[in-house]
């Protein structure tokens, strides 16, 4: 272990090296699942994309297609990524997945970059940086991997990491002046017409500014920002069709709590009893951590991880708050990976802050705490790694059938066309635009 984990000064590259490495063989893997079980078609929400397409193609393109609600979303920059990535490919649907790929590593490089300024090159950093490309790249967020459309939800947190990191620890040439405010605003923009829980980074980062005591003028500039580009979110903003009654939360707060737990404990849960467990004991270690940072003046160093992990946490809020009537299932499903993921890694980094600056004051200095939940929180990872793959195998049945039914289907009536979308109707017209200008696979 002495050996393993020699300081930086001595072995300056070992660590990193171990690290780059790890990153590299998930990253390969998830690369292979996905050529070995995407399927290039459109699927679900992605049939909603074709109306741009077509209004791309008639010369008829405005931003209200870009600015019309998904939901309860504003994707106007995935909007302008997908019809970018059509036009450069014909619609090729794995052009998506692979800039979704690009995009999560971006994410875990800067993940990485986080850990660095955080820990140094020590033993944290090498047990947290061998483990945090194993936890992004999961297979078990199947949906995100496999469903192109996905692509918006990691442009969403590309951009909110982007925006805690030049605030919190930016490179040196990044500090001073005003350059870290003006790319923050630049990416809570983003993040927050990528996808709607986008939106909470600003107060996420109004809380960061005020820990950091910034200047005044940054806070009024920061806040002065967020009401207009925040705000017209909700310019002719609609509550969706499909949502629960704002008031559900009142009559049944235990089943917005167990929504919750479920949801943050998913990444490392393999059902809903282990999922509710693991999330409980998540959030009480993450508040616990806090306070103690806090209480001991440490939380400078801790800032980005306690800004990620709010963020993630009032997200996942936000996500029960609006899906918890549909029942505690619903908490399962893969598509939140991607976000409550940054949640389990920012409650290890501030576990192992507060741990190591309790070993240093008892002088205690065995590292067999964090070994031990390292081991724990990898094999746990791991065990719902091989779930993931299956769950892949699973859903590229489901495609293919899609596949072969959009492309064979004569009238419209064919049955099978409610594997690509539950309306036959409405995807009927759009496989015919497809096939007419042999865009899609088509």
């Amino acid at each position: 272990m002495r050996n393993l984990f020699r300081p930086a000064a001595r072995r300056p590259w070992r660590a990193i090296a171990l690290t780059a490495l790890a990153a590299f063989i998930p990253l390969l893997l998830i690369c292979y699942l996905i050529h070995k079980y995407a399927v290039a078609v459109p699927f679900l929400d992605e049939w909603d994309l074709v109306s741009l397409m077509q209004a791309y193609h008639s010369h008829h393109l405005t931003f209200g297609l870009f600015w019309a609600q998904h939901n309860e979303h504003r994707i106007i920059f995935p909007r302008l990524a997908f019809l970018l990535l059509a036009i450069l490919s014909h619609w090729n649907i794995m052009l998506e997945m692979i800039a979704s790929v690009v995009i999560a590593t971006a994410t875990v490089a800067l993940a990485l970059w986080l850990l660095i300024k955080t820990f140094g090159r020590n033993a944290y950093f090498v047990m947290l940086g061998l483990l945090t490309p194993w936890i992004m790249f999961s297979p078990v967020q199947w949906e995100n991997w496999l469903w192109g459309f996905q692509l918006a939800w990691f442009m969403m947190l590309l951009a909110t990491v982007i925006t805690i990191w030049v605030l919190t620890v930016p490179p040196r040439w990044l500090t001073g002046g005003w350059r870290p405010l003006i790319i923050a605003i630049t990416t809570a923009t983003i993040a927050t017409y990528s996808l709607g829980s986008g939106i909470l980074i600003w107060p996420v980062v109004l809380g960061l500014l005020l820990l950091q005591r910034r200047p005044r003028l940054h806070i009024m500039v920061w806040v002065a920002a967020a009401i207009p580009l925040a705000g017209a979110y909700f310019i002719g903003y609609q509550a969706p069709a499909t949502a629960y009654p704002a008031t559900l939360i009142l009559h049944d707060p235990m089943g917005f709590a167990h929504h919750f737990l479920t949801l943050i404990g998913r990444p490392l849960g393999y059902d809903i009893i282990s999922s509710t467990t693991i999330g409980t004991a998540l959030l009480l270690t993450f508040i616990a951590s806090v306070w103690y940072l806090a209480s001991r003046r440490q939380l400078d160093t801790a800032l980005p991880w306690v800004g990620l992990g709010s963020f993630t946490l009032l997200s996942s809020a936000l996500t029960s708050f609006s899906r918890f009537g549909a029942g505690v299932n619903q908490a399962m499903s893969s598509r939140y990976y991607a976000i409550t993921c940054l949640f389990l890694l920012s409650t290890l980094v501030l576990s192992f802050l507060a741990t190591r600056h309790y070993r240093a004051t008892m002088q205690f200095p065995s590292l067999l705490g964090p070994l031990a939940a390292t081991i724990i929180i990898g094999s746990l990872v791991f065990n719902n790694y091989f779930y993931g793959v299956e769950l892949m195998g699973i859903e590229h049945t489901t495609q293919q059938t899609a596949y072969d039914c959009t492309h064979a289907a004569k009238t419209g009536r064919e049955d099978c066309l409610t594997t690509a979308f539950p309306d036959k109707k409405y995807v009927w017209p759009r496989i015919q635009f497809l096939r007419n200008v042999h865009w899609g696979g088509f």
